[in-house]
């Protein structure tokens, strides 16, 4: 593991607030999820298209179904990539349907992709969404230092108790 990527898990600490999964099929999740761990999907949505950057293509855009849910303290999202290049899609093609990354929340996602890309550790992924309010976010690949992408994302600005229901 690499000392720059050490400093930035180091900086996260323990706090994952979320578990991210990927899925050719969100409903199908969803319904397997609610079956087997007992959670209810309260909200299921489709983004609009989200202007991304991806450093080894650049800037881009990429539009998702994604679905919530409340798992004691985590919140469990699944994402379901519709047509195009992104690192869900890239998830899939190559691992299948599955965990894709470990959720943390930063009160400042521009500042911490500044600040770690100085040192070498650049997102694999970074943008912006407006599901639940306009939300920076980026991830980092740390698969080999723990299996899973990491997310780093600003909820600090996000009203969770203002969800849709699910349609």
């Amino acid at each position: 593991m690499s000392s720059s990527v050490n400093e930035v898990l180091a900086r996260l600490g323990s706090q994952v607030n979320h578990i991210g999964f990927v899925a050719e099929d969100l409903d199908g999740m969803v319904r397997r999820q609610e079956q087997l761990l007992g959670v209810e999907f309260t909200a299921v949505r489709m983004t609009d298209v989200l202007p991304i950057v991806r450093p080894t293509i650049g800037a881009t855009t990429v539009q998702i179904r994604v679905a919530f849910a409340d798992f004691g303290p985590l919140r469990l999202e699944i994402i379901e990539p519709l047509p195009g290049p992104s690192i869900y899609r890239d998830h899939l093609d190559q691992f299948g349907e599955g965990v894709h990354h470990l959720g943390f929340d930063v009160s400042d996602v521009v500042g911490f992709v500044d600040k770690y890309g100085r040192v070498g550790v650049g997102p694999a992924m970074y943008g912006r969404r407006t599901i639940e309010g306009p939300v920076y976010f980026a991830y980092f690949d740390t698969r080999s230092e723990l299996g899973v992408l990491t997310e780093v994302v600003d909820l600090q600005s996000v009203n969770l108790t203002n969800r849709a229901p699910r349609a």
